[in-house]
């Protein structure tokens, strides 16, 4: 979160998705009350599973998706299946 929070400081070229669209909608974020959809110490897993959490969304429009890039083509396949079943 302190990431994503602390994006708008850096340098346009720079910002997130997240960023941008709170920028073009001249929204502001709730940063005190975001969800937190999984806990995981250990840095790999835990960039596995954003990785899992970006290529399951739905919304396409805060995330570019190419933050799962590395994600192994192994789980498509699961992720669209429990697209299927969720809609």
């Amino acid at each position: 979160m302190k990431e994503h929070r602390n994006n708008i400081r850096l340098d346009q070229s720079k910002h997130s998705v997240v960023t941008k669209h709170i920028i073009s909608s001249n929204r502001s974020f709730d940063w005190e009350n975001v969800e937190i959809l999984d806990y995981e110490t250990n840095f790999r897993k835990r960039n596995i599973s954003e990785m899992i959490y970006i290529k399951g969304q739905n919304n396409k429009e805060y995330n570019l998706i190419k933050d799962t890039e590395l994600l192994h083509r192994s789980y498509f396949n699961i992720l669209d299946d429990i697209r299927e079943h969720n809609c």
